[in-house]
């Protein structure tokens, strides 16, 4: 009987498996899971598992360095799929570890209010770049999402042309209508809704809230790590203070590591 020892699983499908011969082959039959699986943050579905089959104890080869190493290779091939599903990533700032760092670095707002006027800022993001591409990856995110599917619209979807263009603004010229909208939000029982507003370009006591999020393990990064937890932030995210770009940034870091439960007014 030939031995199956490593075994990868991406969302519910067998994508990898190796035998003891080194060939990759298709399993159709159900596997022996080994005692351990690395789960997503993303409505808690398995991401990727490691699994094995194996002959009685005596028989089983010991090679344990070799298995780690291709172990090591499976989880590597398992996460490079699971990037290439289009996942946001920042060149910049990777992780909230990195973004909260570059932010350590500024002065504060009080610090700032009692020094002469400047024509020259200190910021997080000295190019705008990070900010576009982070701006792209939303605009895409919401056209896709709920905002796009017409039976969560009262009284009909706005115009694919008008509003959904993300290129046009009631501001520019030729110019659209500025369509307000309010957005219903339904919860399961027992959700955890963590609600903020009036940032007022204070990032921070921004990132102070992530942080003691992070430590009380609601957040694992930017994600929730919680599948019942929800943010919903209410608008004054700018004006008055110094860093409205870099609060504005984060918003959107939280939008796209978490789609369907970060809201923002």
């Amino acid at each position: 009987m030939a031995v199956v020892q490593y075994v990868i699983v991406l969302r519910n499908k067998l994508i990898f498996m190796l035998s003891r011969g080194a060939k990759s082959r298709r399993w159709d039959k159900a596997v022996q899971c080994f005692p351990f699986a690395l789960y997503g943050r993303q409505s808690g579905s398995s991401l990727f598992a490691t699994g094995w089959k194996m002959r009685p104890r005596r028989s089983h080869p010991r090679k344990p360095i070799g298995q780690a190493l291709l172990l090591m290779l499976s989880l590597g091939m398992a996460q490079a799929a699971l990037a290439e599903e289009g996942t946001f990533r920042s060149g910049e700032h990777p992780t909230f570890a990195h973004w909260r760092a570059a932010c350590a670095k500024l002065p504060s707002n009080r610090v700032l209010l009692g020094q002469p006027a400047t024509t020259k800022l200190e910021t997080a993001l000295p190019a705008f770049e990070e900010v576009a591409k982070a701006l792209r990856a939303a605009f895409e995110l919401f056209k896709i999402g709920s905002m796009n599917s017409a039976s969560n619209w009262v009284g009909g979807k706005p115009k694919a042309a008008e509003f959904f263009d993300t290129n046009r603004a009631y501001f520019l010229r030729p110019p659209i209508p500025f369509q307000p909208f309010a957005q219903k939000l339904q919860v399961p029982p027992g959700s955890e809704v963590i609600f903020h507003g009036d940032f007022h370009g204070d990032i921070h006591s921004f990132i102070a809230m992530l942080d003691s999020l992070n430590k009380a393990g609601t957040l694992d990064g930017f994600r929730l790590a919680k599948p019942n937890s929800y943010m919903v932030f209410l608008g004054d995210y700018t004006d008055r203070g110094f860093y409205g770009i870099e609060v504005l940034y984060t918003l959107l870091r939280l939008k796209l590591a978490n789609p369907d439960h970060v809201f923002m007014a």
